[in-house]
């Protein structure tokens, strides 16, 4: 077929959630086979050329490297519950052989130690384990909760790497009612091999819901106080740690400040937006009932009870009217639960950062970024310490108007999921 417009014409194609749909760019660039695609996977290649950091050549010697993508594959039960939504795609392309295809070989060709990924199906997962196994790669998987079909998994090179520990997040917990959504996470911790060094990798996939940054903000404090467990070594000094996963918010959500500033204050905040608010105006105030519950035993400061009352060699804590007592001295702990002042000690760094608002890994309504990789670059030791981590390179993602330009709809012929993988390497020291 001959193509002969040149008008640049737009149409809707969707991706899986109501309300969230791609831009379709000039139907002739986008619908005719060959070239057209072809130069399009070679400009944004051009784009995604690996990133290098200039680093002291000692670090280099005595570092231990470690590269992780994080990516959200697209399950495939999904997609085809929601065909309506890609009306403007070729089926092709979203058909899961195809995407399989793709995407193993977009694995293969990464050369990750680490793949953290989410919307991993269930049915599909023993062919990629086999498919990875071949390659050298151990799993772990937690699917989600209820009657969902997919889940969160990491991968990992076993010859690299060892598994010390690992823990499965499920956020649903039935007698809160702001936690009844199913999502979750994996943290987990891991022996680089041949040395004395440690790290620990988290994924998970947050809440869709733009209206919902309170139960986003809740899922994240789980998360981060897992976290914080398992890289605790002493005060003020922490295990490397990586956190990864599509989290469905940007940087201009008050959850995302939490997690890169380490606080955060909800006095005269929106209940769910967590915007500020009059503070006169308390109708839409966030409440203590609109915070993790003090029963989970986890604090404002995202730790675990358990792990406080340990680390302050205090006696054993128990609950008595929603504060926290350090039982035979009745000594209240002040500021524990329900304080609006949320904190944590873990000092994340967005990979991406200098590039916030500049860039995109998916379309919610607009092309956006929501697919980080945080880490604890300075983790608060002295410069002598070990256990500090040091970005290497980073896969730079395209701008919004490079994908509006080069991407059109995903899936497509060259990206398998809606997503784009975000591709980091650290060195351990």
């Amino acid at each position: 077929m001959n193509y002969t417009v040149s008008l640049r014409i737009f149409t809707l194609t969707g991706l899986r959630r109501p309300g969230k749909i791609f831009p379709m760019l000039n139907m002739a660039s986008c619908s005719s086979p060959g070239n057209q695609y072809s130069n399009a996977k070679q400009i944004l290649s051009v784009i995604r050329k690996e990133k290098q950091i200039p680093i002291q050549s000692e670090k280099m010697k005595r570092g231990s490297q470690v590269k992780i993508l994080s990516y959200n594959i697209l399950a495939q039960t999904l997609l085809e519950r929601h065909t309506e939504l890609y009306t403007g795609s070729n089926q092709m392309y979203l058909n899961w052989k195809f995407r399989k295809q793709l995407l193993y070989q977009e694995l293969r060709d990464s050369n990750a130690d680490f793949f953290c990924l989410q919307e991993v199906e269930e049915t599909i997962l023993g062919d990629l384990a086999k498919y990875l196994e071949t390659y050298g790669y151990k799993y772990l998987y937690k699917k989600r909760t209820s009657f969902n079909v997919d889940g969160c998994a990491i991968f990992y090179m076993e010859k690299k790497f060892s598994l010390c520990s690992y823990s499965c997040l499920e956020y649903f917990k039935p007698n809160v009612k702001q936690l009844d959504r199913h999502n979750v996470g994996i943290v987990a911790t891991f022996c680089v091999s041949n040395t004395n060094k440690e790290l620990v990798v988290a994924t998970t996939h947050i809440l869709f819901n733009q209206r919902r940054h309170d139960i986003k903000l809740m899922q994240i404090q789980m998360l981060l106080t897992e976290v914080d467990c398992q890289a605790f070594i002493s005060e003020n000094n922490f295990r490397p740690v990586v956190i990864t996963g599509d989290f469905n918010f940007n940087e201009t959500s008050p959850v995302y400040k939490f997690i890169t500033e380490g606080h955060l204050d909800l006095n005269c905040v929106d209940k769910r937006s967590l915007l500020p608010l009059d503070e006169d105006d308390t109708r839409y105030h966030l409440n203590a009932r609109d915070m993790l519950p003090p029963a989970l035993g986890i604090t404002d400061k995202s730790s675990y009870v358990k792990e406080f009352e340990k680390r302050n060699h205090l006696n054993r804590l128990y609950l008595r009217n929603e504060e926290l007592v350090e039982e035979g001295t009745n000594q209240i702990i002040e500021n524990m639960f329900l304080s609006k002042q949320l904190s944590h000690s873990l000092d994340l760094h967005n990979v991406f950062e200098t590039e916030c608002g500049q860039v995109a890994s998916t379309y919610h309504d607009d092309w956006v970024f929501v697919d980080f990789i945080f880490y604890n670059r300075d983790n608060k030791c002295p410069i002598q310490c070990e256990n500090k981590l040091q970005l290497v390179s980073y896969k730079p993602l395209p701008t919004p108007e490079q994908c509006e330009e080069y991407i059109c709809s995903m899936p497509n012929e060259f990206c398998p999921s809606d997503h784009l993988p975000v591709v980091a390497t650290f060195l351990i020291l």
